[in-house]
């Protein structure tokens, strides 16, 4: 074998493919160069911080949860629901995607609220051209403030308009979902189904993983700890006094698994549903042009969403076909840090 070639497997199992191997060790090494862009006094006093706020976190979930074991603002059986959405320059990608699967939900007393973190005009003009009572957009005035390096900046971007959602929505639980992914059609209504059923005040589910184009994995356990999408999450909003951190990029993590292991580490109730009910893709930046071809044609779509890691045909990754002629122009790399520890 040639020097500096490796040899790998696909994840279908049938071909064999040499890669460099600056290639291969490519994103560890980034990642390791982002890492050390923050410096010791940064993550030492990103910890203290958070031990002083996890106090008042703390404080804030017993007011809360009054004389109840949780923390809900309406015991319905069908509560208002806000569907959180953030988004910047996604552009048609988000009325696409994101939204067809939200308004599609099969559990219908939704707040769809969409918050622009001062987002560009081909982005607005799209949320603006859907007509459905459910939907609520804002766009902030301005900006959040985010690291200039592109890896610290991806685990915090999007904390601002997220946070703002928080104050602005109206429902008794929260649903966040990225603006380039989509829910499952019953996302909605089966975790909430299992919150209500286990007196639960954050459920989480499995998510369909996009790993590289046209290749997927599931992805989430019975743990936080074991990784969860963003988007297969469903929690109380009496939770919404806990916020996303713009910082947490100098503990090298990303604000939304931050957030979830605040929220563990003070008490909150969670629990877990065993279905995918997600669908997660690789970061899409700076598309011009490509939402106008068409929408992405999604594994949700052409009804080849997994219910569990058992329905899959063989091991954690699976082949999907997608129509390659579609909308979706080369993803860039998404960095994937290890699992948040205490």
């Amino acid at each position: 074998m040639a020097a500096g070639l490796v040899m790998g497997q696909s994840s279908a199992g049938h071909s064999l493919a040499l890669r460099p191997f600056a290639a291969v060790t490519r994103p560890v090494r980034r990642r390791i160069a982002a890492y050390r862009r923050v410096g010791p006094r940064e993550r030492v006093g990103e910890r203290a911080l958070e031990r002083l706020q996890r106090r008042e976190e703390r404080r804030l979930l017993g007011l809360a949860r009054g004389d109840s074991e949780v923390c809900w603002p309406s015991a319905e059986r069908e509560p208002l629901v806000t569907v959180r959405i953030a988004t910047y320059d996604r552009g048609p990608l988000i009325v696409e995607r994101a939204l067809a699967s939200v308004l599609r939900q099969t559990y219908e007393r939704l707040e769809v609220l969409v918050v622009g973190d001062c987002c560009d005009e081909a982005t607005e003009r799209a949320i603006r051209s859907v007509r459905d009572d459910r939907l609520r957009f804002v766009n902030l005035p301005a900006r959040g403030t985010y690291p200039t390096d592109r890896r610290l900046r991806w685990m915090v971007a999007g904390a601002t308009p997220m946070n703002a959602g928080l104050l602005l929505a109206r429902g008794a639980w929260i649903a966040p979902c990225d603006d380039d992914d989509e829910f499952t059609d019953d996302h909605v209504e089966v975790l909430l189904r299992a919150a209500q059923a286990d007196r639960l005040e954050l459920v989480h589910s499995r998510a369909l993983l996009e790993t590289e184009r046209a290749s997927w994995r599931i992805a989430g356990g019975p743990t936080l700890a074991e990784g969860v999408s963003h988007g297969s999450i469903l929690y109380s909003a009496g939770l919404r006094f806990m916020r996303h951190s713009t910082t947490s990029w100098r503990r090298f993590e990303p604000s939304d698994w931050n957030l979830w292991r605040r929220m563990q580490a003070i008490g909150v109730r969670v629990g877990f549903l065993d279905r995918v009910t997600y669908v997660h893709y690789l970061g899409v930046y700076k598309n011009p042009g490509a939402s106008e071809r068409g929408p992405s044609v999604s594994p949700l779509q052409r009804g080849r969403v997994p219910d569990s890691i058992e329905s899959l045909p063989s091991g954690p990754e699976v082949q999907v076909p997608v129509d390659h002629g579609s909308s979706r122009a080369p993803s860039e790399e998404v960095i994937h840090p290890p699992p948040p520890r205490g």
